[in-house]
């Protein structure tokens, strides 16, 4: 408890206030940070560094809060080798901290990245018992133990990671939520890990159905990591919210603006090669919000234009040996937008959207997937006629009208047939006008 000095006589009296007034209660100093470890926040292996030390409380206080140091101490280089992705030299520095220090925690520290080089033994028999949980979670994620039961004996952030892992694990998710309420109770003093803990709770909600709560624990976890080093998770967390938000958008009506600043957001947070596949999806849910927004003004035509560029650049990341399926989804979304995109060049862009159906029809097996085959065969066919190639599209829509019929599918059937109803009726046409007698030009009297 903070001290409070009880001053007496007129000096305790507040000059602007009278002799009569009640002065005002004294005030108490804040309770200093909890010295929490910054296990957890980053990605492995750092993650899982314990930094010990009583001179580096504020360092360990910069990474709970995601932030990474500007420069690292000469005690702790090993540590910030394997943050730096150094991991080699990381080992080595490592080994030489644990030899100089003989301290299990810095062993422990080693075995996270070379546990070859630890006797894992004769560690799990002199680390402190408080710490002996989290010594067996770092076992556990070098697939050499279990991962343990929580420990309350153990650090809060400790008990978090383990909660947290133990989620990973449940196949109910109300009692991966369960959880990971546990683990953010536990997290309350480390905020980058406590917004990491959110995020996965978010995930878990929207596979209860409780879209709405998800969408809090994204939000509250995005404000946690507004300006930290952790871009690429941030990126994920707008991700995942721009998703919620767009389901949430089309069971309510909600406008989609805010799902679509989600996936810009994203996108301004990472760069393609931080996170390739992070970033090509918010791409793909980019389109395909601009796609789905209603066309109310001339200028919004300019969205269907940014889908396809969108799209373009996600298939540079879904290619077809790496991404088969991304790569058949995106290629199929851009083909479609391609068919309805505002453009000078309208001709160019049904051929190229007739090549797309090609391509992907290509990878596909009609007997493994017909519903799929056919609809894919329907847009070429539909392109097809649109580029007044009869006969191919007839040949394309008898086939997907086919599937169609063996599969079930009567409102597909009604709608190819409405397509070949379309293209009878204007091939009829031309032959009428075709043959047609011509009939000369009166002169002008």
């Amino acid at each position: 408890m903070a001290r409070v000095q009880i001053l007496t006589g007129d000096d305790a009296l507040e000059p602007h206030l009278p002799r009569t007034a009640t002065p005002p209660p004294p005030t108490t100093s804040p309770d200093p940070p909890v010295d929490v470890q910054p296990i957890g926040v980053f990605a492995y292996p750092a993650g899982l560094l314990v930094i010990l030390g009583d001179d580096f409380v504020s360092l360990r206080a910069q990474l709970v809060s995601g932030h990474r140091p500007v420069s690292w101490p000469p005690e702790l280089a090993g540590v910030g080798a394997a943050y730096a992705g150094q991991f080699d030299q990381a080992v080595e520095l490592l080994d030489a901290r644990a030899q100089t220090t003989d301290h299990p925690l810095d062993w422990l520290n080693l075995a996270a990245l070379a546990p070859e080089r630890v006797d894992l033994e004769r560690l799990r028999r002199r680390i402190d018992p408080a710490w002996a949980s989290y010594a067996q979670l770092v076992l556990a994620h070098l697939g050499q133990a279990e991962i343990p039961a929580i420990d309350l004996a153990a650090p809060a952030e400790v008990r978090a990671l383990v909660a947290a892992a133990l989620a990973t694990e449940a196949d109910d998710p109300a009692e991966v939520v369960g959880l990971l309420d546990i683990a953010a109770d536990d997290s309350d003093d480390s905020p980058a890990l406590h917004a990491l803990i959110l995020a996965a709770r978010a995930d878990a909600l929207r596979q209860c159905g409780r879209g709405t709560d998800a969408i809090t624990d994204l939000r509250t976890a995005l404000e946690f990591l507004a300006d930290t080093d952790l871009r690429v998770a941030r990126a994920e967390m707008h991700l995942a919210l721009g998703q919620l938000l767009h389901e949430h958008a089309a069971e309510t009506d909600a406008p989609l603006a805010d799902a679509a600043a989600q996936f810009q957001s994203c996108l301004q947070a990472i760069e393609s090669v931080e996170a390739p596949l992070t970033w090509a999806a918010a791409h793909v849910d980019l389109a395909a919000v601009y796609l789905t927004m209603p066309m109310l003004r001339a200028s919004d035509q300019l969205r269907v234009a940014v889908a396809t560029q969108s799209l373009r650049k996600a298939l540079r990341v879904y290619t077809r040996d790496d991404h088969p399926a991304e790569w058949a989804a995106t290629s199929v979304n851009l083909a479609n937008a391609l068919v309805y995109a505002p453009s000078g060049h309208q001709q160019d862009n049904l051929v190229e959207a007739v090549n797309l159906y090609g391509e992907v029809l290509a990878t596909r097996d009609p007997d493994r997937d017909p519903l799929g085959y056919g609809r894919v065969l329907a847009n070429q066919g539909n392109v097809l006629a649109h580029l007044g190639m009869f006969a191919d599209a007839t040949a394309a829509l008898h086939e997907a009208r086919y599937l169609f019929e063996t599969a079930g599918a009567d409102d597909m059937v009604r709608a190819v047939r409405g397509v070949l109803d379309e293209i009878a009726r204007t091939q009829a046409l031309n032959t009428a006008l075709d043959s047609a007698p011509d009939i000369p030009a009166e002169a002008e009297g």
